[in-house]
């Protein structure tokens, strides 16, 4: 595993985990989000300081490139979109950190459901380029509806099962729980909707049939806009908040910005989108370079794995909020 000091340790896997969005915008009318304008790139501060830039290459409106700097050192990152046509086959990760651009991963689509992939192969490389670890997730889907997803991981050569994920949802579509219970061990997240929008995403442990809180997710909006999200950990016997996230929008109705703070500490980290003219596909390349996350408009999770540096990624079944 490549050092990067994109990750700031803890806290940078922190901010992997739960990210994206918010300033109270007041306006007479919620816009809704642009057709017209792609996300070229973004930049992120920790504490005001600026510590990395994301510039995004087209071919036409697809995403082909994301080059990565971070400015506090030498280190660059790029990942490689591959296409069959428009549609997308995998992607590749590059690091430099010495002068010298290795494949750190790469990910694999192995076919499609739909718009949806239905398996994808990641894989992981050391600085001499050989394979270190490789994992495999096949996607179940009833329609549109992802319902569930098993896990496998290489070990001594062969495919192991990890986990099975299953997703239920309502009469309207709307998720409204995930549970992934392999060999009686794992986690529960319930889903609490206020005016068909998401107000809480509550996680619980679960053993043997027994299951206790672990920690939550609250979501506040305006209009159709996320305007906030709070983390909070059940911690004897109370809800308390480690992690505040605000979201800020474009008067066209694109995301802008995310200010993301822990409660506990003096640790912040702003990220603030750029745009462009014209249509894209980013969020079709988060199904394979994200998390697996909820889309506004969209309330099916996407079935994605995640990559540890990149600010729009999240907890498997939190909902999140990516631009355009």
């Amino acid at each position: 595993m490549k050092s990067f000091s994109f990750k700031y340790t803890g806290q940078w896997m922190m901010l992997t985990l739960l990210i994206v969005t918010f300033t109270m915008c007041k306006k007479e009318k919620d816009p809704e989000p642009s057709a017209s304008k792609r996300i070229t790139g973004y930049t992120v501060f920790m504490k005001d300081t600026l510590i990395m830039t994301c510039d995004l290459n087209y071919s036409g409106n697809l995403v082909t490139e994301l080059v990565m700097y971070d400015t506090t050192s030498t280190v660059e990152q790029r990942i490689i979109i591959g296409y069959s046509g428009t549609q997308i086959t995998g992607s590749t990760e590059y690091w430099n950190e010495d002068g010298t651009m290795s494949k750190y991963s790469s990910k694999e689509i192995t076919g499609y459901s739909g718009a949806n992939p239905n398996g994808i192969i990641s894989r992981y490389y050391n600085a001499s380029g050989n394979e270190t670890s490789a994992y495999k997730t096949i996607y179940g889907y009833d329609g549109t509806l992802l319902k569930s997803a098993e896990e496998y991981q290489v070990f001594n050569g062969s495919w192991e099962l990890n986990k099975t994920i299953a997703y239920f949802y309502d009469n309207s579509g709307k998720i409204v729980q995930q549970a992934d219970t392999f060999m009686n061990y794992g986690h529960i997240i319930t889903y609490k909707y206020d005016a068909g929008h998401m107000q809480e995403a509550l996680q619980q442990n679960y053993t043997f049939g027994v299951k206790t809180n672990n920690s939550k997710i609250t979501y506040e909006n305006i209009g159709s806009l996320p305007s906030n999200r709070s983390l909070y950990d059940w911690i004897s016997g109370a809800w308390v908040k480690s992690i505040n996230e605000d979201y800020t929008y474009n008067s066209d109705g694109t995301l802008a910005s995310t200010r993301t703070e822990w409660t506990e500490s003096n640790f912040k980290y702003n990220v603030i989108y750029l745009y462009g003219d014209g249509s894209g596909n980013y969020r079709e390349c988060l199904k394979t370079i994200g998390g697996v996350m909820i889309l506004p408009g969209e309330p099916a999770p996407y079935p994605v794995k995640s990559t540890k540096s990149l600010p729009w990624t999240s907890l498997s079944g939190d909902l999140i909020f990516a631009p355009r």
